[in-house]
């Protein structure tokens, strides 16, 4: 029922047609400060249609109500506060999300099919599925199956199809797997002659790994070739009369019970010939991770096996496997690694739970370190991930001291799941009945999330429904490649032409400060005359950062006299540099020097000058008297090796205690011994953390101050000076951090609150503000006092970044 042009609305948009590039509406409203110019702009092409026509002057003149109305999680379902009296339909209420919030089109593009559809999209794709019953004997199933290491590749396809055989041939009919590409084992006449007699006989063939066959025989694709083609399908008595027909020996047959499936990476399906590709019924094996259908599969596997434990015994397992499965899809946002489980996996913990409940009087506190150290956690390399999951086992497993359980947590979760005890004989329809009811996506926090990483998962499916309208969108022609390539390239030449001035100026500023007298030494050297360790650190940062200035002036200056008309360089390191620069990327040979990860160029070269002017200013270049910057308050950005700004502090202690060189046990001996004391002395003084919740926070006397650091997955409360949980997916600011070797006397501790302590790791934030989860780059813990229980920070991977300078 939707005209043309709203359609082409949705998906390209208006702005996107060649007829209106000339053409652009220009509106007499203001622009509301929370919209983007390319938003507004697309607002104002959509008043080109009748139903949006006043929709920029409502935008404008009633921002509040259209900000609340954009808050909703309901989206497409309400009403829209305009832009006329007359209501939006669902489609043109769509366009209005697609166009002002693009980062929520999964969930809108979900309640629109659920409103048209009247259930959702996804309520029958949580078990893998084979469309068996639209499958015919002469056509091949064509399973396509994700890459390897994608989340959603936690069942092969060969488990389903063995459950579909014993369902469907009722124990009369064969099964059999072939595994293609090793002749050795499977010579190319065993293959004919299994394919021939299962077409005969009626059996069910695999063909796995086909992407791994050098090349398919010809007597083989002939024998595909008479499936695909002028094959009859008949049953057992006609096959035999057939036989006995003269006329009908030179048509082939296939009895009507056959099947042959086809399994092959959705990457390698090129490498199968083109009849088999156009003649087959493509599967795509992308399993669902949604904590509700995981659960389901997970019931449904327990109850076809032979040891079926009762649900109380079952459940937590099942739901600790289906929240580590279901966490998965939020990747490094959540974890160092993902995770590779299975529901193989998932078998053998039911199998060992069996046994252990028919053999130890503890199972429950076995089953709890089985999984925790072996099933789960024997695969994680990475020690916070390993922490995360044996704080979610231990939920799962370890049954409640109490009576109560805290609302909003996986326990709470368990316990809405677990039946009835009267109702023992339903109790896993009951269960299942439950699984049903959860919602797609679920409440995170019943998962041991927070609100950040489901809105990222929000934002990552939406660009990819854009980017999938975007390849499946012929409607309109789009604008010449080469033209907006050549524009591109324009822009990044006149980007390379503005840094190099700007690098220039970075490099003087450093080199004006560095004692070239000292560049040689290293900022740990001993003696009574020594400069103080973190006078040397932000030197040698700034000597570090002066080098690879000049490295990067180096690779730009050869780029620069290309663009003047110079012949290519033949260095290979140029060359990497100049490609990678004119697509838009991070040098291969930068990468090393920028820890968060690959990131735009432009971004990290600004980066680096930002660092550059901090350094400068922490070393006090240019500092008068009467200002007002406080001495010793750092920002860890600021830094390409922050460790060292902790080393320091120990090695100012460890001055600052003048123990007399006489008595230093190996003075009178080598320069080694002298260090390896000092290196004890150096540890025997402990770092003591604060957050200064305070107005006035002050500089310890020896110690400093951190400012600029950012809590993710939680908030910072400033009344409590606490963590507690949080509503929005924003990082919140932490006041500023105080750190010094002298404990903090008596009545500067904070009154006793009745909270908790969370070891909260400290990381470096990336381009956009997130951190690389591995234990090796934490760069330091906090203790900080927290609202939420330890294991529940430790489950939502609550830490402290240090964002990206401004």
């Amino acid at each position: 029922k939707a005209s043309e042009l709203e359609r082409l609305a949705l998906w390209p948009g208006l702005a996107a047609s060649p007829s209106t590039v000339h053409s652009k509406p220009v509106s007499d409203v203001a622009r509301p400060a929370w919209l983007g110019p390319k938003a507004w702009h697309e607002c104002e092409m959509l008043e080109l249609l009748p139903p949006f026509v006043g929709l920029c002057a409502s935008l404008a003149g009633h921002s509040s109500a259209w900000q609340a109305y954009l808050s909703l999680s309901s989206t497409v379902l309400g009403p829209a506060p305009g832009p006329g009296p007359e209501p939006l339909s669902l489609l043109q209420k769509l366009i209005l999300w697609r166009v002002l919030r693009p980062e929520c089109l999964a969930g809108a593009l979900a309640d629109f099919t659920t409103s048209l559809l009247g259930r959702p999209l996804d309520e029958n794709t949580y078990a893998p599925t084979m469309p068996f019953k639209h499958s015919q004997a002469t056509q091949p199933m064509l399973i396509l199956l994700p890459p390897p290491g994608h989340p959603s590749a936690t069942l092969h396809p060969l488990t389903v199809i063995q459950k579909l055989a014993a369902k469907y041939q009722q124990g009369q009919k064969q099964l059999q797997v072939i595994a293609l590409g090793s002749e050795a084992w499977d010579p190319v006449s065993v293959v004919v002659s299994t394919l021939s007699q299962a077409m005969y006989e009626g059996h069910w063939l695999v063909l796995d790994n086909c992407h791994l066959m050098p090349h398919w025989p010809k007597e083989l694709l002939q024998l595909l070739l008479e499936l695909l083609g002028r094959a009859k399908v008949v049953a057992d008595l006609e096959s035999e009369q057939l036989l006995d027909q003269p006329e009908s020996r030179n048509v082939s047959t296939v009895h009507r019970d056959f099947r042959l499936w086809l399994i092959v990476p959705a990457e390698s399906s090129a490498s199968l010939p083109a009849v088999l590709t156009q003649h087959s019924m493509p599967v795509f094996w992308n399993q669902s991770l949604e904590l509700g259908h995981v659960l389901i599969d997970s019931v449904e596997l327990a109850q076809q096996v032979l040891y079926m434990q009762p649900p109380t015994q079952a459940l937590p397992l099942l739901l600790l496997h289906g929240l580590l499965l279901h966490r998965q899809l939020y990747g490094t946002r959540l974890q160092a690694h993902r995770g590779r489980w299975s529901q193989v996996t998932l078998t053998q913990v039911l199998q060992t739970q069996d046994q252990l409940w028919a053999s130890l009087s503890n199972p429950r506190a076995a089953m709890q370190e089985l999984a925790a150290s072996v099933f789960y956690g024997g695969p994680l390399g990475d020690t916070e991930d390993r922490e995360a999951l044996i704080s979610l086992t231990q939920a799962c497993l370890s049954p409640s001291s109490g009576s109560w359980v805290q609302p909003h947590t996986p326990q709470s979760l368990l316990a809405t799941l677990m039946p009835l005890p009267l109702r023992e004989l339903d109790a896993m329809a009951e269960c299942k009945a439950q699984m049903h009811l959860l919602p797609s996506p679920p409440e995170p926090r019943l998962c041991g999330l927070s609100e950040g990483p489901q809105a990222w998962l929000l934002r990552r499916q939406s660009r990819a429904l854009l980017s999938a309208l975007q390849r499946s969108s012929p409607v309109w022609v789009p604008e010449s490649r080469r033209g907006a390539q050549l524009a591109e390239r324009r822009l990044r030449a006149q980007r390379l032409v503005q840094v190099n001035p700007r690098l220039e100026s970075l490099q003087d500023l450093l080199t004006h400060v560095i004692r070239q007298d000292e560049s040689d030494a290293p900022w740990s050297v001993l003696g009574p005359n020594a400069r103080r360790p973190l006078e040397g650190v932000l030197e040698t940062e700034a000597l570090e950062l002066s080098q690879l200035v000049g490295t990067l002036q180096r690779d730009l200056d050869c780029l620069l006299q290309q663009l003047k008309g110079a012949p290519p360089c033949p260095s290979r390191r140029c060359a990497a540099v100049a490609h990678a620069l004119w697509t838009g990327r991070l040098p291969l040979p930068w990468r090393p020097h920028a820890p968060a990860g690959p990131q735009p160029p432009w971004h990290w070269l600004r980066q680096l000058s930002r660092r550059g002017q901090l350094l400068v200013r922490y070393l006090g270049v240019g500092a008068d008297a009467s200002s007002d910057v406080p001495e010793r308050v750092f920002h860890l950005s600021a830094f390409r090796h922050p460790r060292r700004l902790l080393l320091a502090l120990r090695g100012e202690a460890a001055l600052d205690q003048n123990v007399p060189s006489s008595n230093f046990p190996g003075s009178r001996g080598s320069v080694s011994s002298q260090l390896q004391y000092k290196r004890l002395e150096m540890n025997s003084n402990p770092l003591h953390f604060r957050v200064e919740n305070g107005p006035n926070p002050t500089v310890p006397e020896r110690g400093l101050l951190l400012i600029g650091l950012q809590v993710l997955h939680a908030e910072w409360d400033p009344i409590a000076g606490a963590l507690q949980d949080s509503p929005s997916s924003q990082p919140s600011p932490l006041p500023p951090v105080s750190i010094s070797t002298q404990a903090p006397g008596t009545s500067d501790l904070p009154a006793p609150a009745d909270l908790t302590v969370y070891s909260c790791p400290v990381y470096m934030g990336g381009p956009l503000g997130t951190a690389k989860l591995q234990s090796r780059n934490i760069v330091m813990h906090l203790p900080l006092p927290t609202k939420l229980t330890p294991n529940t920070c430790v489950q939502r991977r609550v830490h402290v970044c240090s964002p990206p300078l401004s």
